[in-house]
This record gives structure tokens, C-alpha cells and sequence, in this order.
């Protein structure tokens, strides 16, 4: 009889202590949320990639778009750390590629400060 109830205690303490697990990392990702689009733009005369990171939080001092990797045919060029956000909903990151040609490819990688990553690509093409 002693050894069931020993038995029940320990179940009722494992399913306890799951629970709270659940709970903490149900919470914490409530809170937290990934960059939501990436939104990449080419101007081919000034050879400027503009990057426009929707991310929205409600406070960009403690939650905001960490890193941007900006990468050129799968060569990174620039990879800008953030402490902060620039305003509640994006993050924008302007930058001159002088040597960018028809056919080449622009990859973005944005990632967040507490949860997420998002990754985008575009070809440069005539249009741009």
C-alpha cells in the first residue's frame, strides 16, 4: 500500500513539474514573436538595397530585430548588429552595392533578439 502511494505522489509531482515546463515555454514565446517579412528594394541607377524588416513589438528597446545579414550570391557583405528598434513595427537597413550586376542574387537573413529567424531572396532582374 505505502509503495502505490509513493508511486502516485512521484506521477502527481512529474505531471506537476511538466506542467510548469509547458508554462514557461508557452510564456516566454507569447511574448516573443520572429521578424514577420522581409521586404527587399533595388535601385539599379544608385546600386542601393533598401531593407525594410517588419518586426512589431511593443517595445523596441527590449525587443527589436538583432542582425541583419545581407548576402551577394551567397557571400555575406554586411552584417549589421542592432541594440534596439528603430520604431515599433520595422527595422530598416539601406546599403550601396556598386559592383551588383543583372543575374546576381540578394539574400536577407533578419533574426530577433529573444525568438525567430526569416530568410528572403531576390534575383536582380532588368525591372529593378
Amino acid at each position: 500500500m505505502k509503495k502505490i502511494l509513493l508511486a502516485l505522489i512521484k506521477r502527481w509531482i512529474m505531471r506537476k513539474i511538466i506542467l510548469v515546463i509547458l508554462c514557461l515555454v508557452f510564456c516566454s514565446n507569447v511574448y516573443a514573436n520572429s521578424p514577420k517579412k522581409i521586404g527587399i528594394e533595388f535601385d539599379n541607377q544608385t546600386k542601393r538595397v533598401s531593407i525594410t524588416v517588419t518586426h512589431p513589438v511593443e517595445d523596441p528597446m527590449s525587443h527589436f530585430v538583432k542582425k541583419i545579414k545581407l548576402s551577394l550570391n551567397r557571400n555575406t557583405i554586411v552584417e549589421k548588429d542592432f541594440n534596439r528598434q528603430q520604431n515599433r513595427r520595422s527595422q530598416i537597413l539601406v546599403y550601396t552595392i556598386p559592383s551588383i550586376k543583372l543575374g546576381d542574387v540578394i539574400s536577407v537573413e533578419a533574426s530577433c533578439n529573444k525568438t525567430g529567424e526569416l530568410f528572403k531572396e531576390i534575383t536582380i532582374e532588368e525591372k529593378y
